[in-house]
Order: C-alpha cells, then sequence, then structure tokens
C-alpha cells in the first residue's frame, strides 16, 4: 500500500464493500428464485399427473361407450324396449 493515498484505500474500500453488498443481494434473489422455480416445477409435475389421470380415465369411458354401442347394435329388442319405456 505504498504509494497509495488514503483517499484510493478508501475508494478501493467503498467500491469492495458495494460489490459483496451487491453480490449478497444477487443470492438473496437468486434463493427466492430457485424456491419459486421448485414451487413451479412441483406444480407442472402434479398438472401432468393430473392429465395423465384425465386421459385415462377418458379411454376408459370411450371404452364403456363403445362396449354400450356394441350391445345396442346386437339387442334390437334392447332398444325397442328402451324407445317404448318400460
Amino acid at each position: 500500500m505504498l504509494g497509495m493515498g488514503l483517499e484510493a484505500i478508501y475508494r478501493y474500500e467503498k467500491l469492495l464493500d458495494q460489490a459483496n453488498s451487491t453480490v449478497r443481494q444477487v443470492m438473496g434473489e437468486n434463493g427466492i428464485l430457485k424456491k419459486k422455480f421448485l414451487e413451479f416445477q412441483r406444480d407442472l409435475d402434479m398438472a401432468q399427473d393430473d392429465l395423465k389421470e384425465m386421459s385415462d380415465q377418458k379411454k376408459e369411458l370411450y371404452d364403456i361407450i363403445s362396449c354400450c354401442e356394441r350391445d345396442i347394435r346386437y339387442e334390437p329388442a334392447l332398444l325397442c324396449f328402451l324407445a317404448h319405456g318400460a
């Protein structure tokens, strides 16, 4: 530090303090963003699970509809019964 004036030392210490403050702020913001990302990822995973479950239910319902249509085609007496009421 020989040859450096006190003003230069003060200026560098002030810059170092500002840099440290900025690093702490960025690290804090990074922590918040990580937390939000994990929450978003969890929500996305849950939505994908729900979508898969609904898709499976849709397939089951289409299978039931197909089976019912087949039963109606092969049971004309049932059609007559349904048309005239019980």
